[in-house]
């Protein structure tokens, strides 16, 4: 097996997002160009980052959007790091400042900035664009991203009008060019679903580490966790207790591990490239611990 560090200090890929630091003086257009291949899916996951993410979501009146949000981001130099339900304090340096900050957030259409957090059902009142982002106007030197397990319950009332477009974010020193989308054509076919109980069951007892992680299928994330174990790597991903997706990697058939990601940000790359030619892509949280139980695997 063989392993491989890849680093470049200009850019950093983080899981469908294209990341760039202002403080190294790359292009501001490129720091705020972001991936996300979620067009209208009514289940699926979101890779929600500190800079405004459009879904490309569009909800009729009467239509529930239910979430689960889990992730961790580091909001600047002072105030740590908050998860979904965002932190106290802070409120001149949020979006919302209504609103906890550095939680998920969320806009259907031209209206205000609602709170969604770790957990949240929302009823469309309205037709219009979703837009969920990061309670934080200072984003420059954020780190981090939430992932969002999704379902859209469509109302049967529901109505064919065109959604109104997302409202845009104030414009502000670290704010200063718009997202640029990049769509992607490739279909993502998820797995036949399956109740939870159903699935085999983790083997704890031989287990060497595990942690959260996202799968790329098709430069689509999808959040879950990965497990070592002695013999194999394994990924899990539950919408709703229910399992999406599964996927199981053998270490005897492991060509290479590579790891990247450069700037000391806590999500990181893991490639894993197979003896069949395949390429399976991860990404990890907490790279230096992963490399070194998969190292002691050499």
């Amino acid at each position: 097996m063989q392993f491989v560090d890849n680093y470049d200090p200009q850019n950093a890929e983080i899981g469908s997002t294209v990341a760039y630091k202002n403080a190294l003086g790359i292009n501001p257009d490129a720091y705020n160009t972001y991936l996300n291949s979620v067009v209208n899916s009514n289940r699926g996951t979101l890779i929600i980052t500190p800079t405004t993410l459009r879904t490309r979501i569009s909800l009729n009146p009467g239509d529930r959007l239910i979430i689960r949000a889990e992730g961790s981001i580091k909001l600047g130099a002072f105030a740590g790091y908050g998860g979904p339900d965002g932190i106290d304090g802070f409120a001149a340096y949020s979006l919302a400042s209504n609103i906890r900050h550095g939680s998920l957030i969320y806009v259907i259409g031209n209206a205000d900035w609602q709170f969604a957090g770790s957990s949240k059902t929302i009823t469309a009142s309205k037709s219009g664009s979703l837009l969920m982002t990061v309670n934080d106007k200072q984003v420059d030197d954020d780190e981090g991203q939430f992932i969002v397990n999704y379902e859209i319950i469509r109302s049967t009332d529901g109505a064919t009008t065109s959604p109104t477009p997302a409202p845009s974010v104030a414009a502000s020193p670290v704010r200063a060019t718009p997202v640029i989308e990049q769509n992607t054509n490739q279909p993502y076919n998820a797995p036949p679903s399956r109740p939870a109980n159903s699935a085999r069951n983790v083997d704890r007892s031989q287990l060497l580490y595990s942690g959260a992680a996202n799968r790329f299928v098709n430069e689509r994330a999808i959040g879950g966790k990965l497990y070592l174990y002695p013999d194999r790597l394994e990924f899990r991903s539950y919408l709703f207790k229910t399992l999406i997706d599964e996927q199981t990697i053998l270490l005897d058939q492991i060509e290479q591990v590579e790891f990247y990601n450069p700037m000391d940000i806590f999500q990181n790359g893991l490639i894993v490239k197979t003896t069949d030619g395949k390429r399976q892509k991860f990404v990890v949280y907490g790279r230096d611990r992963w490399r070194e139980e998969i190292y002691k695997l050499k």
